[in-house]
């Protein structure tokens, strides 16, 4: 999925995470056997920076994270040397990924070849659930956290929350053709206050209407902007797909 909300005329890029929820996260260990020397990970094809056989897990993590491949908050490496582990999330949570491959070899044991190990532990899973959640927060999308949940993303309020439901197969959306490349399913999310609303500053994305329901993410608003009772404001959500040949 590609998903794009659209704000006043000013689009913003929603990430492919939106259709699934996290349920296991993909982790893969990387056992070093080695006294000296240096090598290189490589990751989708994209190779890091030269690392030097002791380097400690910040040093792996930043040149995984330098990577093309692997968004920034994508993995986190953990342990010391010569046993790492590498846990994927943020926007590859709950997705299986292919191994880490170590793609320059220059490690030595004494006077022979050095080597890693590398292996899957946990694979990535995740699930698609039937609805998303849609609602308005007072916060700005860098004061929160990925593991942020309802109760803490201080959403706008008057009477009952700023929240609208949609589903995530895309069954009541509006379909049509952008191009000879590309169609588009666009669905109206419509926030109509029955009071006075507290400010809104971010639009959020989240799998459930209880206050347990995970932040998937968080996008501000072109403008802040409140609603006194009786007004409302619309927002479209687009998503684009390539046309059938």
């Amino acid at each position: 999925m590609v998903a794009t909300w659209m704000q006043d005329g000013q689009g913003y890029a929603i990430s492919a995470l939106f259709n699934k929820v996290q349920v296991a996260n993909e982790v893969q260990t990387l056992d070093i056997t080695a006294d000296s020397g240096t090598y290189k990970l490589s990751f989708e094809g994209d190779e890091t920076s030269s690392l030097t056989y002791n380097d400690n897990n910040s040093a792996i993590d930043s040149a995984l994270e330098a990577l093309a491949s692997i968004p920034t908050g994508a993995v986190a490496v953990t342990g010391t040397f010569p046993n790492f582990t590498a846990t994927f999330g943020g926007f590859l949570a709950g997705t299986p990924v292919p191994l880490i491959v170590l793609s320059t070899n220059s490690l030595l044991i004494g006077s022979s070849p050095g080597s890693i190990a590398i292996a899957r532990s946990t694979t990535g899973v995740g699930t698609i659930p039937q609805y998303y959640w849609i609602g308005l927060s007072q916060s700005l999308r860098a004061t929160l956290t990925e593991a942020a949940t309802l109760s803490s993303i201080n959403e706008v309020t008057g009477t009952g929350y700023a929240r609208v439901r949609v589903r995530t197969d895309t069954t009541d959306w509006s379909q049509g053709l952008i191009s000879s490349y590309w169609q588009a399913k666009s669905k109206a999310v419509g926030f109509a206050a029955t009071a006075t609303w507290s400010i809104a500053r971010s639009m959020f994305i989240a799998t459930t209407q209880d206050n347990s329901g995970k932040l998937l993410d968080v996008r501000d608003l072109a403008a802040s902007f409140t609603l006194a009772s009786g007004e409302s404001r619309s927002f479209d959500m687009t998503e684009r797909f390539a046309a059938a040949s």
